[in-house]
């Protein structure tokens, strides 16, 4: 899915994959050509690459980016950077004590129907839906 974005971009020349499930890895290295593979972070952080994408468990990310950042990689996370003000903190200040580029990204569209259990889904009209927006 982000193979093509990166590898589009002007200074994307390579993309590499990291998985720690080796048959996923294997799989879905073939399935979108990707040649170059990982099957644990530290690996990707001792490698050439200048940047890490993550798209993993929320809880994660903070930790791995700041573990990319310390190793002078640069950082693309999906949402959310922290599940805590610490983390944050964290981040802003690995950021700007290396120099280095950190970007968070949202991917991915919401829809009403994944906002709210259909079944007890409150009306548009509700106090409960306006709160939410």
């Amino acid at each position: 899915m982000f193979r093509p974005a990166v590898q589009g971009a002007s200074d994307g020349r390579e993309v590499s994959l990291c998985e720690i499930d080796r048959d996923r890895l294997w799989n879905e290295s073939r399935r979108l050509g990707v040649e170059r593979t990982f099957n644990e972070l530290s690996a990707v952080l001792r490698s050439d690459v200048d940047a890490v994408a993550l798209f993993t468990q929320r809880w994660v990310h903070a930790p791995m980016a700041l573990e990319a950042l310390a190793a002078g990689k640069h950082v693309y996370s999906a949402v959310p950077a922290a599940t805590t003000l610490v983390e944050l903190a964290q981040l802003i200040d690995a950021v700007q004590r290396t120099g280095l580029t950190y970007m968070m990204g949202e991917i991915s569209i919401y829809y009403g129907s994944r906002l709210f259990d259909w079944p007890t889904r409150p009306s548009m009209n509700s106090s409960a839906a306006s709160t939410m927006c």
